[in-house]
């Protein structure tokens, strides 16, 4: 069975900033060029827990992420089997993770603690809206990714 390593992304406060949505910019491509730092060092796959799934299809998302610069990198799903907005983002996360062994992801999100598990916590990386993904979240993702167990895709 192969091992995948995950990086749940959240895209509003990640790839991008709270400035350039204001200025209707929607993916920064420096951020993009970010996650595909941790993605080539990891070799990490996506899964998007962003809000963005309730707005666009898993293609669409696919393609808007092709058209920033995301390339070589697998998005392998959304988060959730139901995908109710009115969910906490760690239970979504949660229910994506129980059809994988316990192992290898890291959560990328500007969200507060309080969206996510307890457990949930030594895997996140919260980034700063203002700011977005930067380079010591990066290196922190890289770390998490690295240091801890892989899951595997249970049959």
């Amino acid at each position: 069975m192969s091992k995948i390593d995950i990086i749940f992304l959240d895209i509003d406060g990640v790839l991008n900033t709270n400035v350039s949505l204001r200025e209707n910019v929607g993916i920064l491509p420096e951020k993009v060029k970010m996650l595909m730092n941790i993605c080539s060092r990891t070799n990490a796959s996506i899964i998007i827990s962003s809000d963005w799934k309730y707005s666009f299809t898993l293609e669409e998302l696919r393609k808007i992420l092709y058209c920033a610069g995301l390339v070589d990198v697998k998005i392998l799903d959304f988060t959730g089997a139901d995908k109710h907005m009115d969910s906490i983002r760690g239970e979504n996360i949660e229910t994506t993770l129980q059809s994988l062994k316990w192992g290898n992801y890291v959560i990328l999100d500007d969200l507060g603690r309080h969206h996510f598990y307890d457990h949930q916590l030594h895997n996140f990386v919260q980034t700063d809206p203002e700011y977005g993904l930067r380079y010591m979240d990066v290196e922190r993702a890289v770390k998490i990714l690295r240091d801890r167990g892989s899951y595997e895709v249970l049959p």
